[in-house]
């Protein structure tokens, strides 16, 4: 693991934040370019709507230092 995901990975952990949310104007856009990097979208790739039904995505928390990335667009 690389020594700034190792540190980052530690200070969530000690603060018990598991999931972070990342508002984007263009959700397909930012997947593929996450994806293009190399992270895993959960699920079968496509938008859903979220809880503010606004549609959002999560990417693989073993591609982010074990923390869940959500995005949301806004």
């Amino acid at each position: 693991m690389p020594r700034r995901c190792a540190v980052f990975s530690n200070a969530v952990r000690r603060a018990a934040c598991t999931t972070f949310c990342y508002e984007v104007d263009d959700i397909i856009a930012a997947r593929d370019r996450l994806r293009a990097e190399g992270a895993r979208v959960l699920g079968d790739g496509e938008p859903r709507l979220g809880a503010h039904d606004k549609p959002v995505l999560f990417l693989h928390p073993k591609d982010f230092c074990g923390t869940l990335i959500e995005l949301e667009q806004v």
